[in-house]
């Protein structure tokens, strides 16, 4: 019993056991069929959360599954089965402010030509580091150099933020329609997202690799709302 618990492999039989000394008053079957029915019943936008702080980030993919084993006979005659199946998920984080306030936050700090706040902070920073670890004396016109590059990496690194502080994001499976395989069907799986996120003054990022992103495009440029990330091969982990 106790090697039953141990293994999830083993639960079957573990259950069949608790059915013949009559511990479990329903079967197998009755669990599967418990299944089927809250797999039905389930609707996966009720996790979907609507605050004004939300990034959402969706994600179009076509995933190919094939069998773990051969079937009976010759492996080297037998083609392994395999299947395929439209995945269409969500990524939502949650900011530390609204999307569009950050936005123009980072465009104004951020300016790729010429100088700009963080730039200039930086730069800040590097000088005082500096100032603090040679101890330039104008009197004696001596300095310290009993320090390395690790030492100067340490003392920069205490004025910056490392790593993403933001918590893990709200990952949704959503329902799929057709296989985007038709311009139309991909447009469908869009218009989905736009329907379930109910976006007014916002906009929503989709990720997908080249096939489906080259369908996106006629859409996009009818819809402002949505906007394309190309991404070569997503590799997601089921």
């Amino acid at each position: 019993m106790a090697s039953f618990c141990r293994k999830p492999k083993l639960l079957s039989y573990l259950q069949g056991i608790l059915e013949i000394v009559n511990i479990t008053s329903h079967t197998q079957r009755h669990e599967r069929n418990l299944e089927k029915i809250r797999a039905l019943l389930v609707n996966p936008a009720d996790r979907i959360c609507y605050e004004k702080n939300i990034w959402n980030l969706g994600v179009i993919d076509n995933i190919d599954f094939k069998e773990a084993t051969f079937g009976y006979g010759n492996i080297f005659d037998v083609t392994r089965g395999n299947s395929h199946a439209t995945l269409r998920m969500l990524f939502q984080f949650q900011l530390s402010d609204k999307l569009p306030n950050i936005i123009d936050e980072t465009k104004e700090n951020q300016q790729i030509f010429g100088p700009n706040f963080f730039s200039l902070q930086t730069l800040n920073v590097f000088n005082s580091v500096f100032k603090k670890l040679l101890k330039y004396d104008k009197n004696t016109l001596m300095h310290c150099s009993d320090f390395d590059e690790n030492d100067i990496r340490n003392q920069i690194m205490l004025h910056f933020e490392v790593g993403c502080n933001f918590p893990p994001p709200n990952v949704i499976i959503l329902n799929a329609r057709d296989p985007p395989s038709t311009d139309s069907a991909v447009h469908e799986c869009l218009k989905m997202y736009l329907d379930e996120i109910n976006i007014e003054d916002k906009y929503i990022h989709i990720a997908a690799d080249e096939a489906i992103y080259r369908r996106d495009i006629s859409y996009c440029k009818k819809n402002e709302k949505v906007k394309m990330i190309l991404d070569n091969g997503i590799p997601i982990r089921i």
